[in-house]
């Protein structure tokens, strides 16, 4: 829609409105009209014009008065105005801009005259809005916590703010040197992650609600850092162009992976607990008749343990709930303890062992990812295997074996379902659910919450069909020390 200035006029005669209405077209402008020095000012303050077309004669307040006012007002200081007088006398005129006029007509004007000088003025009054208002929006880029950058059509960063600068570790000040390619750029830096998700750069990341990530892995000296990569496809004739807005989600992974963790120790620790004592407590509403002395005794201590231990463990859960952090910046998980968690969690969830093969040159290494967060994915895998398995009892093997010095690689399989190339393409994306969400279990946050950790520590996922028989293998690669 084209814009159409606003003019306040300002005349005690009606005769005088109406006459600068009819040389000012309200096809071209849109007129308000004041009958006075005061009335001019509110509505100046309430409307905003682009323009005052101010009579000096008024009856209350003359035209050098009003004009002054105006430019005392911060808010209404930059207002242009055209002074109307009957005098066309260097004395006049003098007081006009005094008091801050911008230009003056002499009645009676010329009407070619008058709009000419209008038209420009306002032409000039919308130029310098926008200048302002460009100004207050870089200002507020520049000084915006979230990386915005501008690419051209070869992924090459032709402009960025204060902090798009900083993440890509460009000089903070000056032209950006041109060549710098934006993905050459971040890899340097960052993990991207999903892959898949990063196909297509810099053009959506598909259909689905796959969402794009830089990392820096969490290391001992500084912190992971997670940032979410958005962009917008900007398109003038032949020339195309990318804003991108980098936004740091660090904190809302975290705690995405902290509901997961929660999730998973309640499930673990407290169901079993809580089935024995609901059980010995159900045992015991039977009348006293029905038990041996001794019999009722040894029930009875069942359930108090059981209680005690369910306490333990409530308690265990809340220390959790006050130092979340632990997920990331607890003690380290050492492998030797592998083969006994996995156990563990199987028991909790009605399976059989898993078969854990370590090679022994890892008997005593560890991982810096913390054994809260390792729990966690371990409960997480088995979870999934449980869930799709067709009688709800898969046989889970699990492996540890070098990569290097630096990495292991922790391979769980089991012997259920196959997954389509869709499922295992989309498998690490939050709230996905390959099969009928009506039949699937959870939200579809389980290897996504697997996959947070091990990125967020600088590792790696791989999902896939095995070879040798039903079933799907994880392979996680894992820093160790």
């Amino acid at each position: 829609m084209r814009h159409r200035p606003k003019i306040l006029l300002v005349d005690d005669q009606p005769e005088g409105l109406e006459l600068l209405m009819t040389f000012l077209s309200p096809a071209d402008y849109d007129h308000i009209s004041a009958s006075g020095g005061l009335d001019c000012l509110e509505k100046a303050r309430s409307l905003d014009p682009d323009l005052v077309l101010l009579d000096i004669r008024l009856p209350d307040l003359d035209g050098y008065e009003v004009c002054r006012r105006l430019r005392r007002d911060p808010a209404l200081a930059e207002i242009p105005v055209i002074l109307i007088t009957a005098y066309d006398e260097p004395e006049a005129r003098r007081k006009g801009l005094e008091a801050g006029a911008d230009d003056f007509i002499t009645k009676p004007f010329d009407p070619t005259e008058l709009a000419a000088r209008v038209r420009s003025i306002t032409r000039l009054n919308r130029y310098r809005r926008l200048l302002a208002e460009r100004e207050r929006f870089h200002w507020a880029v520049d000084h915006c916590e979230e990386g915005f950058l501008i690419l051209n059509g070869n992924d090459e960063v032709i402009e960025a703010n204060s902090q798009g600068r900083r993440l890509l570790g460009l000089a903070e000040e000056g032209k950006i040197a041109g060549g710098i390619n934006f993905l050459q750029t971040v890899q340097g830096r960052y993990r991207l992650e999903p892959e898949a998700a990063w196909a297509g750069w810099p053009e959506g990341a598909g259909g689905d609600s796959t969402r794009r990530y830089l990392i820096r892995p969490q290391n001992p000296s500084s912190p992971g850092v997670w940032l979410e990569a958005e962009t917008l496809k900007q398109e003038s004739g032949e020339t195309v162009n990318y804003v991108v807005r980098l936004r740091d989600v660090t904190e809302k992974r975290k705690s995405v992976s902290r509901i997961r963790s929660f999730e998973a120790a309640i499930s673990q620790k407290l169901r079993n607990r809580l089935l024995l004592t609901v059980s010995g407590i159900n045992t015991l509403s039977a009348p006293r008749s029905a038990f041996q002395p001794e019999e009722f005794q040894e029930i009875l201590g069942e359930v108090g343990s059981n209680a005690r231990l369910l306490e333990r463990e409530l308690l265990e859960i809340l220390r959790y709930l006050d130092t979340p952090d632990l997920l990331f910046s607890g003690p380290p998980f050492p492998f030797r303890e592998l083969e006994g968690l996995l156990a563990q969690i199987g028991e909790s969830l009605g399976i059989n062992p898993p078969a854990v093969e370590i090679e022994q040159q890892l008997a005593g290494a560890e991982t810096p990812i913390s054994a809260l967060a390792m729990e966690t994915i371990l409960w997480e895998l088995l979870t999934n295997a449980v869930k799709f398995h067709p009688a709800r009892l898969p046989a889970v093997a699990a492996a540890l074996e070098s990569k290097g010095e630096k990495t292991v690689i922790l391979r769980l399989s089991d012997n259920g379902s196959t997954l389509s190339p869709e499922e295992i393409r989309r498998a690490w994306t939050p709230y996905y659910q390959g099969r009928d969400p009506e039949e699937t279990e959870g939200l579809g946050l389980g290897l996504p919450t697997v996959a947070a950790y091990v990125w967020h520590w600088g590792g790696y996922c791989r999902i896939f069909n095995r070879t040798d028989g039903p079933g799907v293998a994880v392979e996680l690669t894992l820093p160790r020390f």
